[in-house]
């Protein structure tokens, strides 16, 4: 099951992380949905929500505590500053199907879409609207960049239809399009 190419453009395989949460995206979106490829990414600015905010309050109150009663100065260990990491960084999910992309939302605990944040066309692989930021290619739906790697974004683009070249009006099979009116006299 090729689902992409790589720069040198070789079939690739996707990888477990990437079917389960094709799985996980196509359970989501129901089984009408033709979805075609899923790939991780990350939000590219980081903005202080609601979570961070309450990471922040616990462990201010937890530091607050042991100095005031116990004359102990707590550190931040790893586990708080990764919590507050992926609370202002979350990791987002895109997936391509048939009619569009779709963002979601990714699970804390195991990586898989747990809900749909936005859909939009195609259009977000073309129309200027994806850029590469260092090794990673940025696409924007909305307010929200996310970050992809670049095996990634090759793999959703791999699967994406091909864009039709525009037609001239009055090339075989189109239509002409409506003659102008005259302007009113004046």
């Amino acid at each position: 099951m090729s689902t992409g190419t790589t720069r040198a453009g070789a079939a690739t395989k996707p990888s477990s992380s990437q079917r389960r949460g094709l799985k996980a995206a196509r359970s989501i979106l129901g089984g009408a949905t033709d979805v075609r490829a899923f790939a991780a990414g990350r939000v590219e600015s980081a903005k202080m929500n609601t979570g961070a905010w309450w990471i922040v309050g616990i462990f201010g109150t937890v530091f607050a505590f042991f100095f005031l009663f116990l004359h102990v100065v707590l550190i931040p260990g790893a586990l708080v500053l990764i919590l507050l990491f992926e609370s202002v960084k979350p990791k987002r999910g895109v997936a391509v199907t048939g009619g569009g992309v779709v963002e979601f939302k990714l699970s804390g605990f195991n990586g898989r879409p747990r809900s749909v944040m936005a859909t939009t066309d195609h259009g977000v692989f073309f129309q200027g609207r994806a850029r590469v930021v260092g090794q990673r290619v940025g696409l924007t739906f909305g307010s929200e960049t996310i970050l992809l790697r670049q095996v990634d974004y090759a793999t959703l683009l791999a699967t994406v239809p091909p864009v039709p070249p525009p037609q001239a009006w009055g090339a075989p099979g189109t239509a002409a399009p409506p003659p102008i009116p005259p302007p009113p006299p004046t």
